[in-house]
């Protein structure tokens, strides 16, 4: 069966089960649940396959465990799962291949990898995965190579970026901030920003995850990484001419001028 309009669940406290919507299997306007604190799975949703519109959107369900349910999921026009503070599993989301604008993760407090996204090979969508601080694997988003911006902050236990070695272009916004990588070396294969923004990686001692990096269509913009001292990693684009926007770097361990690294003196 087709739902053409979506399926709201909102602040519905005593709500502890979707049994009895099995018959569903596309919905043309998207699902939002949210603040349903009493709901632990989503079992009563396992038909369904295709979600169109809003796409998926799951926040601020207290009680809910994991996506269960949602086990056929083949494609989504977004998938945003925020503040669920119980939730320890997206492994249900397995089917998924197709994203095709949106992919939020954020502040599920005890959620510890992506498992469940391994699947999705889409490209051209937004990805922010922020504030869950029990993340310690981006690992499952291994199959992404192209999308539009990608913003990583605030995962407290994330120690890399090992998962998003498949990347090659993100046409807008790469933002990765307040974290305990030492490395952004699983970015090796970008060849292709929009704008770059680095900020608050306080382990952070070089660049050479952006060695490859051939073309920032904006900005550059690089702050307060107490240990940042290399950025011969930035090299190849700042030489090539295919960067002509503004250029701020400071409050690091080393702060060159794009002068200084055209000069070669890229690091101390």
């Amino acid at each position: 069966m087709v739902l053409n309009f979506s399926l709201t669940l909102i602040d519905n406290p005593q709500l502890e089960s979707l049994e009895g919507l099995q018959n569903i299997s596309e919905i043309a306007t998207g699902v939002l649940l949210q603040q349903n604190d009493a709901l632990v799975n989503l079992n009563g949703l396992q038909n369904i396959q295709h979600l169109s519109g809003n796409g998926l959107l799951i926040g601020s369900n207290q009680g809910l465990i994991s996506l269960e349910g949602l086990n056929n999921l083949v494609e989504s026009q977004s998938i945003e799962i925020t503040s669920n503070s119980q939730l320890s599993s997206i492994s249900a989301l397995a089917s998924l291949t197709t994203i095709q604008s949106r992919l939020e993760v954020s502040g599920n407090n005890l959620l510890a990898n992506l498992n469940g996204l391994d699947n999705v090979s889409s490209s051209n969508f937004d990805v922010k995965i922020t504030n869950n601080y029990e993340l310690s694997s981006i690992s499952s988003l291994s199959n992404i190579s192209q999308i539009n911006s990608l913003t990583i902050y605030g995962n407290e236990e994330l120690s890399s970026l090992t998962g998003l070695e498949g990347l090659t272009t993100i046409t807008g916004n790469l933002y990765v901030g307040s974290g305990i990588y030492s490395t952004i070396d699983a970015l090796q294969n970008v060849t292709t920003i929009g704008d770059l923004e680095i900020s608050g990686l306080d382990f952070l001692t070089n660049l050479d995850g952006l060695v490859n990096v051939s073309s920032i269509d904006s900005d550059i913009e690089i702050r307060s990484c107490d240990a940042l001292v290399d950025f011969c990693g930035l090299t190849n684009v700042i030489t090539s001419g295919n960067f002509n926007g503004t250029y701020d770097v400071g409050s690091n361990a080393y702060n060159p001028t794009q002068q200084d690294i055209i000069e070669g003196n890229c690091s101390q």
